[in-house]
């Protein structure tokens, strides 16, 4: 969630910035976030009503969407992306002083340094690492691990998506039906919820590919999206979802 509130703030100060990159304060704007980004672009997004009502954004673009970490873990655990999991912890705890402390006490001290690495190292190097681990074999209560109320608690806040607001602007959704990352379900429960609530979303579910490919292979109708707002096309004014 505070990814969300660093991106509002970063469109705030990049629209009073004229002075030193002459960015109209006038200008238009629209997020686009694929997979981590997504996380950052779709808080803004919920948040914005409220934590940002004076900006104003024409569209919104999420693609590979992670609308609930807790089911990423389960997913990823002893797949090839398992290092995601230990990335995301390490970078909860840095973010929680008090899932630091209960993630210190658990850990095991033999495998307690490899399982920081990723605060050290980048994204390629965590994954290679990781790849096909039981990340809950590092901790000294194993699964229990996320259940632990200060897990919970950091994990309700910040890592379940439409608890914080509905999305105003027209958003652009999609998502590859065989992610394995995080479940299409996941995807499929939110955009039913914001609609809901009154959202436009425009949702593409893709029947081929992946996590990694489908950033590629969706970016053609995501750029579609952005192009067509900024040149003032209208977005449609209700929800719709298409499975291709």
């Amino acid at each position: 969630m505070r990814a969300g509130q660093a991106t509002l703030d970063s469109v705030r100060a990049a629209l009073t910035s004229g002075s030193i990159t002459n960015v109209s304060s006038a200008a238009e704007y629209q997020m686009w976030g694929y997979s981590g980004g997504s996380l950052a672009s779709e808080w803004a997004a919920e948040l914005q009503p409220t934590y940002a009502p004076e900006l104003h954004f024409i569209g919104t673009v999420l693609g590979g969407l992670i609308p609930n970490v807790q089911n990423v873990l389960n997913t990823i655990n002893k797949g090839l992306f398992a290092g995601l999991a230990a990335t995301g912890i390490n970078g909860l705890a840095n973010g929680y002083p008090e899932l630091q402390t209960y993630l210190d006490q658990h850990l095991i001290p033999s495998t307690s340094a490899a399982f920081k690495k990723p605060l050290t190292q980048c994204l390629g190097d965590d994954t290679s690492q990781f790849v096909f681990k039981d990340i809950y074999k590092f901790f000294d209560n194993g699964k229990d691990f996320v259940n632990a109320p200060v897990v919970q608690t950091v994990l309700n806040e910040t890592g379940i998506m439409g608890r914080h607001g509905t999305p105003q602007m027209p958003l652009f959704i999609y998502k590859a039906v065989a992610d394995e990352v995080s479940p299409v379900a996941d995807t499929d429960a939110l955009v039913k919820q914001l609609c809901s609530q009154g959202a436009r979303i425009q949702y593409t579910r893709d029947l081929i590919g992946e996590h990694v490919t489908e950033a590629i292979t969706g970016s053609g109708d995501a750029l579609n999206f952005i192009k067509a707002r900024f040149n003032g096309v209208p977005a449609p004014n209700a929800c719709k979802t298409n499975t291709v």
